[in-house]
């Protein structure tokens, strides 16, 4: 696997961390109403999202590994 999809895949790994993180111990009313939390997920799914984009780019046949690929990019 080339270097560069492996940081890619190293920043959706870190996303994913970081936004379980974030949430932990969290309600959704908890998440509803802090904009701070939000807005740091948000930026976390948006770096998940980024990342399998380039992977794409370099090697489409990655996307058939990962489920729902199309749906977390376009969300």
């Amino acid at each position: 696997m080339q270097l560069e999809i492996r940081k890619f895949l190293f920043d959706v790994q870190q996303a994913c961390k970081q936004t379980g993180q974030f949430i932990v111990n969290k309600s959704l009313v908890d998440f509803q109403n802090d904009l701070l939390l939000r807005s740091a997920v948000e930026r976390q799914l948006m770096i998940v999202g980024e990342a399998l984009f380039q992977i794409n780019k370099i090697d489409s046949s990655l996307s058939d590994q990962i489920t729902s690929f199309r749906q977390i990019i376009n969300f």
